[in-house]
């Protein structure tokens, strides 16, 4: 695993404030009740080099996509919903 990335200032718009955090983009798979994480990655701000969520996510998916089929499953058959937060 890479180096640890430092805690960056982001405005919350549900506390109204400036807090310490770090951005993430993860892909997860819900059945019933249940969240499962597929991919979870640690992202710098937008605007830094070598940050594109765009990439990193067709990346994941991508990655997702042939352990799925390795083991016999076409998870392309599925319906795929995005949500930021």
């Amino acid at each position: 695993m890479g180096a640890v990335k430092r805690l960056r200032s982001w405005y919350s718009g549900r506390f109204h404030q400036v807090l310490k955090g770090q951005n993430i983009l993860a892909v997860t798979l819900k059945v019933g009740d249940v969240v499962i994480p597929l991919c979870v990655r640690l992202v710098s701000k937008q605007g830094r080099a070598n940050t594109s969520k765009p990439t990193l996510l067709i990346e994941m998916m991508s990655e997702i996509a042939a352990f799925f089929s390795q083991h016999g499953i076409a998870i392309t058959d599925y319906p795929v919903t995005f949500d930021s937060w």
